[in-house]
């Protein structure tokens, strides 16, 4: 299709681990997109404010970008700001606010279809589907 983008890998959720996969293909020199439907960290944004991790600082970093802390262990602020700032230090490619609505393979590629929400929650029409494969 015109004005596709093909690329070589797409996330689907911008969570930690979401994050960790757009770091390490950043550094492998992929083109890739980081799809998110909510906003960045969506499942740690919904952690009751003021939350203790049970887990350190360092078990929780990523890129190899402190996450330093004055606390034994982080709260859910922190985090927030932390993953921020490794979105940002790092340069990934996120787009937040869209939903994954289709995934197929099409030949050798698979396609991927989001849509992203209007200001009165409806669906808006879908986006150019971004294609991923060699």
């Amino acid at each position: 299709m015109a004005g596709e983008r093909v690329l070589d890998l797409v996330v689907v959720g911008a969570g930690p681990a979401g994050l960790a996969v757009a770091i390490a293909a950043s550094r492998a020199g992929l083109d890739y997109d980081v799809v998110e439907k909510g906003m960045l960290v969506n499942s740690v944004f919904r952690f009751p404010r003021g939350m203790v991790f049970f887990t350190t600082a360092e078990l929780l970093e990523l890129g190899e970008l402190p996450f330093v802390t004055p606390h034994p262990k982080p709260t859910r602020e922190e985090a927030l700001n932390y993953y921020r700032r490794v979105t940002d230090a790092c340069a990934l490619t996120v787009s937040l606010g869209e939903t994954v609505t289709d995934l197929r393979r099409e030949e050798s590629l698979f396609a991927v279809e989001s849509r992203v929400p209007a200001a009165d929650g409806e669906a808006t029409a879908p986006r150019v589907p971004m294609t991923t494969g060699r």
